[in-house]
């Protein structure tokens, strides 16, 4: 089943997230591999469920939590996007539609991943990517992966009132650690 998901995907899988190309400093970089690799193992184990479909939706989370975390790495010194300022407004909007252009959750999805490689956001950008989005389950991938990039964290609890489902909400903050 692995033989049809995306090279670098299947790469990641099947062989691990080794810290060799990656400038890590400090016990929260460390930590966050040691996450990162636990949940590679998780999704590991389900390639060979892959043909259900709770099966395929647990792998499609478990990839996007280490999305998330290597985004956060990228924050703390891992290369590209570093500090500055949000995402330009102009640039957003262009970003928004993009996201509604697209067809297809994965490549929707996929925009917010690259986005978050490159990018910083507020939380009222973060909120209105999630809003772009009608499932909950994508809602929760969208936010864990763009969280490393807020620039302004001490509002990201607005962001949970997004969700019409508590369990959303839940999954979230446990994704994102708070």
């Amino acid at each position: 089943m692995h033989r049809s998901l995306p090279p670098l995907i299947a790469g990641l899988i099947l062989g691990g997230l080794g810290t060799a190309g990656l400038a890590l400093a400090g016990q929260s970089a460390h930590n966050t591999i040691t996450t990162a690799r636990a949940e590679l193992a998780a999704a590991r184990a389900l390639i060979d469920e892959a043909d259900r479909p709770a099966a395929r939706d647990e792998l499609r989370r478990r990839l996007a939590t280490v999305d998330g975390l290597l985004a956060s790495l990228q924050t703390s010194g891992g290369g590209g996007g570093g500090g500055g300022p949000a995402m330009s407004s102009q640039k957003f909007d262009r970003f928004l539609v993009a996201i509604d252009d697209a067809s297809g959750r994965e490549a929707r999805i996929g925009l917010v991943r690259r986005a978050a490689m490159d990018h910083r956001f507020t939380v009222d950008q973060v909120i209105l990517t999630m809003e772009a989005f009608k499932f909950g389950a994508d809602q929760v991938d969208v936010a864990a992966t763009m969280h490393a990039r807020v620039v302004d964290k001490r509002t990201w609890s607005r962001v949970y009132d997004v969700f019409t489902s508590e369990g959303d909400a839940r999954e979230l903050r446990r994704r994102v650690g708070g």
